[in-house]
């Protein structure tokens, strides 16, 4: 479990660990040295650390795992409704003591002011490939293009020993029973840079069924880490090898989330991109 130690100082175990237990106090006393400087980023992220005592019901596996010392690895999430994608990174920013875990991040979301700061600050990997809503917004898409692809950057951190996050079902996905075939970055990531993957699951086990909605409590299982078969050439692994490092991802997120994958028609798998 989490403890407040001290002047906020967390101890860490393998056990249950429950965000509610962290006191609004607590929080805001506990450091966050990798965001020293960094005001403004530290009040945003003790913000939705607190929002998140309502949301994050209980974390169960290895924080440890997660933690700077366990860096690099590839944390792949299922993804099942909007507010995870704010506040799963920011609670794991957190324990991480403001140290970023670079999760891949729609440029939409970089719209939204207090989001925007927030993400710039923990150095998200921004992904452009979809539209704005409304449409119109799309005229700013230029000024969030970086140099070189988000896959490209993602390869850089990895190598230079950071961690990045993935949700390789490519979207939100609402479906309480199953995973959505997904996208191979994950895989690819892997593959590449010979980085172990950690995965994630979340569940919502206080959910009555039908389709996930915004807000519904979730629980955290953090699984165990996991290497895929070296490739015959990291550079270039082949179609064959990507697949089936997809498949070893998404089945480990079926057994933590508790979704079936794959999909019924596993002929229509996505492409290797």
């Amino acid at each position: 479990m989490v403890q407040e130690r001290g002047e906020g100082e967390l101890v860490n175990s393998s056990a249950v660990t429950t965000p509610a237990e962290l006191s609004l106090s607590g929080i805001w006393r506990t450091p966050l040295p990798h965001q020293a400087g960094e005001p403004l980023t530290r009040m945003l992220c003790r913000t939705f650390t607190a929002i998140s005592r309502r949301f994050v019901a209980r974390i169960e596996g290895p924080l440890e795992a997660l933690l700077p010392e366990q860096d690099p690895c590839i944390l792949v999430l299922n993804h099942n409704q909007r507010l995870e994608s704010i506040l799963v990174p920011t609670l794991i920013l957190f324990y991480r003591g403001g140290k970023p875990l670079h999760f891949f991040a729609d440029w939409n979301l970089f719209l939204i002011p207090g989001l925007a700061l927030l993400y710039r600050r923990s150095r998200s990997i921004v992904v452009t490939r979809k539209s704005a809503k409304p449409r119109f917004l799309n005229v700013l898409k230029p000024l969030f293009q970086q140099s070189g692809t988000a896959f490209d950057r993602a390869v850089h951190l990895l190598r230079a020993g950071a961690s990045v996050g993935v949700f390789p079902e490519g979207k939100m996905n609402r479906d309480p029973h199953s995973l959505m075939r997904g996208r191979s970055g994950a895989a690819r990531l892997a593959l590449g840079t010979g980085v172990a993957i950690q995965p994630l699951g979340i569940t919502f086990p206080w959910h009555g069924g039908g389709p996930i909605p915004d807000g519904a409590r979730m629980k955290l299982t953090i699984g165990r880490r996991f290497r895929l078969p070296e490739p015959s050439d990291a550079a270039h692994p082949t179609v064959a090898e990507v697949r089936h490092g997809h498949r070893m991802i998404m089945e480990q997120l079926s057994a933590l989330s508790g979704k079936k994958w794959p999909p019924r028609d596993v002929r229509k798998e996505e492409p290797c991109r």
